[in-house]
């Protein structure tokens, strides 16, 4: 359902595109509230998934799906949460020019 969560849009009517949107998510957050879901999601990468699918939401504080989002991935990390997982949520936005890795080129002037 995640993998799929970013693609439900329909241009003719995008209220209701938003609103599955987040029935989907909050039904997602709903699920993750036992531990033993949890460490199910987590052991099938459902962590993974949300950082690099969900992205942008998580990013734009403004989005709507902001907050199901955030919160269901605080309560999968509390489960359990790899190195590259955690380097990717705190690069989201590019936060401290974190770009400067991805492009493979670093210019110690500062210039750009």
């Amino acid at each position: 359902m995640m993998e799929l969560l970013p693609n439900l849009t329909c241009e003719e009517t995008p209220q209701q595109s938003l609103e599955l949107q987040y029935a989907v998510a909050d039904y997602i957050l709903s699920l993750v509230k036992s531990e033993r879901n949890r460490q199910a999601m987590c052991g099938s990468g459902l962590l993974t998934i949300l950082v690099s699918r969900c992205k942008e939401a998580m990013a734009d504080i403004g989005d709507p799906l902001h907050l199901p989002l955030i919160r269901t991935f605080e309560k999968l990390a509390c489960q359990a949460i790899d190195p590259p997982v955690l380097r990717q949520f705190l690069r989201l936005g590019d936060p401290l020019n974190c770009t400067v890795g991805k492009t493979g080129v670093y210019d110690p002037s500062g210039k750009h």
